[in-house]
């Protein structure tokens, strides 16, 4: 088992203690699953031009994953 952390930037908080998982698979699953919960929880909140990324690093630091998040209106 390894230790994974799950980041957000743009100010978005997320208590982050690492998370023992098997392997970067399961580490991209976690993020994935990590980032919808996210959204939900931002219930309608995220405007155009808002964005946000989730890093994922091993417990050495070293970034593993990241996952990048923008919005945008449409060109009229």
């Amino acid at each position: 088992m390894a230790l994974y952390f799950f980041n957000f930037s743009s100010g978005l908080p997320f208590e982050n203690e690492g998370v023992e998982l098997q392997d970067n698979d399961a580490a991209w699953e976690e993020a994935t699953i990590a980032c919808g919960e996210r959204l939900r929880e931002m219930d309608g909140s995220l405007k155009p031009g808002d964005g946000w990324k989730m890093e994922v690093t091993d417990a050495d630091g070293k970034a593993i994953f990241a996952l990048r998040f923008t919005t945008e209106a449409a060109s009229e």
